[in-house]
C-alpha cells in the first residue's frame, strides 16, 4: 500500500527526474497519425512518431538542456508551461524556449526573467554581451482569443467526428455555413448522420454521375443554430489503394466569412507589454510569436501593426470630378495620429510567424526597427532578417545578414 506521504515523494520524484529533465516523455513512439483537430499541441508533439515531429523533440531537447544549465530555477516552471494541455500556456512556453536559443546563436549570454528595481514585473530576457546588458528582449504571443478559441474548439470537435466515420472510399468536404458560439454540436449525432448518408453511396455509380454532369452527393446537417453541408469527394487510383483506417476523412473544410482582426491583437498585445516595465536605459525589444489559423503574418499585417490601416480620402474637385488618395490612419504601435511617432521607448518588434514544435526548423524571425527609436538597435546584433525605414527617403529596406 502507497501511503500519502510516499506518493508525495514519488510525484516530487518525479518532477525532479522526469519533468523537469525533459520537455517530452521517454517513451517508444509508433504512432505516425497525423493530429486529431481537438488535439492539444503538446499532446500531439509528445506522441508522434513522424520524422520530422521526432526531429523537432530533438533538437527541442538539447535547447532545453542548455536552458537548464543556465537557468535552474526558471526551468522547471518553463518546463510545466511547455507540457500544459492549454495550447496559449504551451506556445508561449516555446516561444522563450526558442528567443534563448536565438540569444545563444547571436553570442548573447541570456538572463532569465531579471529584477528591476521597484518594479514586481520581470522582462522575459536581460541579453548579456562583454559582462554587460545590451537590450532587453520581451515576449509576447497573439494567439486565438477566448471566443475564437471557443469557436475552434467547437468546429476541431465537428472534424474529429468526421475522422471517425468509416469511409474508405470517400473523402468529405464540409462548409460551416453558420455557428452557435454559445453550443457544441453533438459529435455522434455528426457522426450517424454522415455515416448513415456514406454507407448508402456506391462507390462506383457516384464517380460515373461525376464523369458525366460533375455532380457530387450533399447533405446537409442542422442542430442548434449550426448548419454544415457536406460533399462526398471519391477517392481515385493509387491513393485510394493507399487509404488505411487511421487515414483522414476530412477532405475539404471552408468556414465562411468569419475575421479575425490580426493586426489589432498585434498591437494591442505589444503596447499592453511595453507599458509594464517603463524606459529603459538600452535598446527594448518585444519578440511577438504569431499563432493564427489560416493567418499569415505577412509584411501587410505587420504595417497595419505598427503604422495603422490603409484608409482612402476622397478628394471632390472644383470641376466636381474626384481624386482619391491613400493613406494609413496612423493608429499603430510606432504611430498616432495626434502626435506623430509613439513608443519610441521601443527599439523594435521581432515577428515570429507560425512557430509550433513542428516548426521551429523552418520559421523566419523578422526585426523591425523603429524609426524614431530613443535607443536604436544595431543592426549587426541579430544574425536575421531585419526591416528598418531610411531616414532620408523614407523607405522601407531590408537587411539580410550574410
Amino acid at each position: 500500500m502507497v501511503t500519502w506521504s510516499a506518493a508525495l515523494l514519488q510525484t516530487e520524484f518525479y518532477w525532479i527526474y522526469h519533468v523537469n529533465d525533459t520537455l517530452f516523455d521517454r517513451m517508444e513512439r509508433t504512432d505516425d497519425a497525423p493530429a486529431d483537430y481537438s488535439e492539444p499541441c503538446y499532446a500531439y508533439a509528445n506522441r508522434s512518431n513522424r520524422p520530422h515531429i521526432r526531429k523537432a523533440r530533438t533538437t527541442l531537447e538539447s535547447w532545453f538542456r542548455e536552458y537548464r544549465t543556465r537557468n535552474t530555477d526558471s526551468a522547471k516552471d518553463l518546463c510545466q508551461r511547455f507540457r500544459s494541455k492549454d495550447n496559449a500556456q504551451h506556445l508561449a512556453a516555446l516561444t522563450e524556449l526558442y528567443l534563448h536559443q536565438l540569444l545563444l546563436l547571436n553570442d548573447f549570454i541570456p538572463k532569465v526573467h531579471p529584477n528591476l528595481p521597484r518594479l514586481s514585473s520581470r522582462p522575459e530576457f536581460f541579453a548579456f554581451r562583454d559582462a554587460r546588458p545590451q537590450f532587453v528582449l520581451e515576449a509576447a504571443l497573439v494567439y486565438d482569443d477566448k471566443p475564437v478559441e471557443r469557436i475552434n474548439k467547437f468546429e476541431a470537435n465537428i472534424l474529429d467526428a468526421i475522422d471517425d466515420v468509416n469511409s474508405p472510399n470517400f473523402l468529405v468536404s464540409v462548409e460551416i455555413r453558420s455557428r452557435d458560439s454559445k453550443s457544441q454540436p453533438k459529435s455522434s449525432s455528426i457522426r450517424r448522420f454522415l455515416q448513415n448518408s456514406i454507407d448508402k453511396l456506391d462507390y462506383h455509380q457516384v464517380c460515373l454521375e461525376y464523369e458525366e454532369s460533375k455532380i457530387l452527393p450533399q447533405w446537409t446537417y442542422l442542430q442548434e443554430g449550426w448548419r454544415l453541408e457536406f460533399t462526398a469527394l471519391p477517392v481515385k487510383g493509387e491513393a485510394c489503394r493507399r487509404r488505411t483506417a487511421e487515414s483522414r476523412v476530412v477532405g475539404v473544410v471552408s468556414r465562411g466569412a468569419f475575421r479575425v482582426n490580426v493586426d489589432a491583437a498585434i498591437r494591442e498585445s505589444v503596447i499592453a507589454k511595453s507599458r509594464k516595465y517603463g524606459k529603459f536605459d538600452m535598446p527594448f525589444i518585444i519578440a511577438v510569436s504569431v499563432i493564427r489559423e489560416g493567418k499569415l503574418c505577412d509584411d501587410e499585417i505587420i504595417m497595419d501593426a505598427l503604422c495603422g490601416k490603409v484608409v482612402v480620402d476622397y478628394i471632390t474637385n472644383k470641376d466636381g470630378t474626384y481624386q482619391t488618395k491613400a493613406r494609413r490612419d496612423l493608429k499603430g504601435i510606432w504611430t498616432d495620429p495626434k502626435s506623430g511617432y509613439a513608443n519610441s521607448h521601443l527599439s523594435g518588434v521581432l515577428f515570429i510567424s507560425g512557430l509550433t514544435v513542428g516548426a521551429i526548423d523552418t520559421v523566419s524571425p523578422v526585426l523591425w526597427h523603429h524609426p524614431q527609436s530613443d535607443h536604436p538597435f544595431d543592426l549587426n546584433w541579430l544574425n536575421i532578417e531585419q526591416k528598418y525605414f531610411d531616414k532620408e527617403s523614407g523607405l522601407l529596406n531590408t537587411y539580410n545578414p550574410k
